[in-house]
């Protein structure tokens, strides 16, 4: 057995650097209903402005810009969120192991 408190330590450094990213993407994942909002309206505009053949395909491609950026800010989210479930159940077996042997160690009066 041996001591795991160094590696507990920068578990949770990772953890908690992983918690800050992840809060920032939600963040940014709030400003995607603005930005959706905004190509909404300048695919309007652009409806109203001209009137070329292709206008559907025109409102429908502007409408969908931000959706790649979406789908993949949405992505890293749970990315992070899945490392950040690992990074726990790890901690958590670490922090047993630790107990383990600190115990055993006060048991042999060290």
């Amino acid at each position: 057995m041996q001591c795991y408190c160094n590696d507990i330590s920068k578990i949770n450094k990772d953890i908690e650097t992983l918690k800050n990213m992840l809060s920032k993407i939600n963040t940014m994942s709030g400003k995607d209903s603005t930005q959706d909002s905004t190509l909404a309206r300048l695919s309007s505009n652009a409806a109203s402005a001209v009137t070329p053949d292709n206008i559907q395909s025109l409102t429908e491609k502007t409408s969908k810009l931000n959706t790649k950026i979406s789908d993949n800010r949405s992505a890293m989210s749970r990315r992070v969120d899945n490392e950040i479930n690992t990074l726990n159940n790890k901690l958590s077996n670490l922090k047993t192991a630790d107990k383990n042997y600190h115990d055993s160690q006060l048991a042999k009066g060290k």
